[in-house]
């Protein structure tokens, strides 16, 4: 009698693997994905991630009661001072014994008060008791000047912000309004016309600021003139002659370049920049 094999198990075990021409038409589908659709993907997570950081940060600020990321800075800063000031002694015991201190120095400042008032006469009580109430008034006013001066400085900021934040909308709302426009130019040119420029944020008193913020301003620079020259190698834009008078001449699409260097003189002159 013959012995039937029941491979049915084994079949259904493996039935989620993907076989050999599964495996090569899902690489033949990501090979189909252009470098524009790789680099829009690219650029929606960047934009995604940040809407996402901003919203989180946005959240926080609200919860605490500060009206920008610098104003919590600068006071996790404080607190992050008051922490390494107080260290691993008790904050009550701290506060307990403050408050035991200020006890003590109005208890002899009394005194000596008392005591000054013996060893002088009545004019010269009066005349020290006023010039201490001017002294004091005069604290009172550089307060409330600086409380004043802090308040001002505060809503020059938050104006600031707002100012600069309603700039990067209506910029970055004009470039995406370009049609037939490389996305991944837009980085670029967003920068370029000052949204988020770092020449915008740095101490200009600092040459070390200066110095870096140039060094990387010139290397994006080179970055995308590297992706011009790609594209145009790609055949995906073409390099416009311009005339002597300046007036744009139809593109010669026959005459294409062969190296690396003719494209980038192709570039130079379609700018006008001279070698």
């Amino acid at each position: 009698m013959t012995e039937v094999i029941d491979d049915t198990a084994t079949v259904i075990d493996n039935k989620d693997d993907p076989t050999e021409d599964t495996k090569i038409a899902s690489e033949e589908l990501t090979d189909d994905k252009t470098d524009d659709a790789v680099a829009l993907d690219k650029e929606k997570d960047i934009e995604a991630n940040a809407a996402e950081s901003e919203d989180t940060i946005q959240t926080i600020l609200d919860k605490h009661g500060y009206d920008s990321y610098e104003e919590l800075e600068k006071a996790f800063g404080s607190l992050k001072e008051l922490q390494d000031l107080v260290g691993n002694r008790d904050a009550k015991q701290l506060i307990e014994d403050s408050e035991y201190l200020a006890k003590v120095k109005d208890y002899w400042a009394q005194q000596e008060e008392e005591k000054t008032k013996q060893d002088e006469s009545f004019e010269e009580t009066i005349e020290r008791q006023e010039k201490k109430n001017l002294e004091l008034e005069q604290k009172l006013k550089d307060r409330d000047t600086k409380e004043a001066k802090d308040k001002e400085a505060k809503e020059a900021q938050v104006n600031a912000e707002r100012l600069i934040k309603s700039f990067d909308s209506t910029v970055s709302a004009e470039i995406d309004k370009l049609k037939d426009f490389p996305k991944e130019y837009k980085p670029f040119l967003r920068e370029y016309l000052g949204v988020k420029n770092p020449a915008n944020e740095i101490d200009i008193g600092l040459k070390p600021e200066i110095r870096s913020m140039a060094k990387e301003g010139i290397k994006k620079f080179q970055d995308f003139e590297q992706l011009i020259i790609k594209r145009y190698l790609e055949g995906k834009t073409d390099t416009p002659k311009i005339s002597s008078d300046g007036t744009q001449t139809p593109v010669d699409k026959e005459k294409k370049p062969q190296n690396l260097e003719e494209s980038r003189t192709g570039l130079y002159e379609a700018f006008g920049v001279q070698q």
